[in-house]
C-alpha cells in the first residue's frame, strides 16, 4: 500500500460496513491487507486521498453502495467496477484540501 492509496471494505455481514472507505496515510512498515479489502489508486493530481475518502462516506456514497452491493450466504459484496463508479464530486486540488 502506498500513502496516497485507499481500501475499501469489500465483503461484509453488514450493509452499513460494505464499502466503507478509508485513506491509508503514511505508514512506518510495510502494510498489507487481506482479501476483505479493495485497494484504490488514486490519480494524485486529481484527488487528494483524505478528500477522497471523506467523499465516499457522503449520504449520496453510501446510498449509492448500498443499493449496487449484492449479497448471499449473508455476505454484502461491492467489487472494484461498484466503487470506481462511485458518484463523487471532484473539485480543484485546492478545494479538496
Amino acid at each position: 500500500l502506498k500513502s496516497t492509496d485507499l481500501v475499501a471494505v469489500r465483503v461484509n455481514g453488514s450493509l452499513s460496513i460494505v464499502g466503507r472507505v478509508m485513506a491509508v496515510g503514511e505508514q512506518r512498515e510495510t502494510v498489507c491487507f487481506n482479501d476483505h479489502l479493495i485497494r484504490i489508486r488514486l490519480d494524485s493530481s486529481m484527488l487528494d486521498s483524505e478528500y477522497a475518502a471523506l467523499a465516499c462516506s457522503s449520504r449520496k456514497a453510501r446510498e449509492y453502495i448500498e443499493r449496487v452491493a449484492t449479497t448471499t450466504a449473508g455476505q454484502y459484496t461491492v467489487n472494484q467496477g461498484m466503487i470506481s463508479a462511485l458518484p463523487l464530486p471532484i473539485p480543484t486540488l485546492a478545494v479538496q484540501r
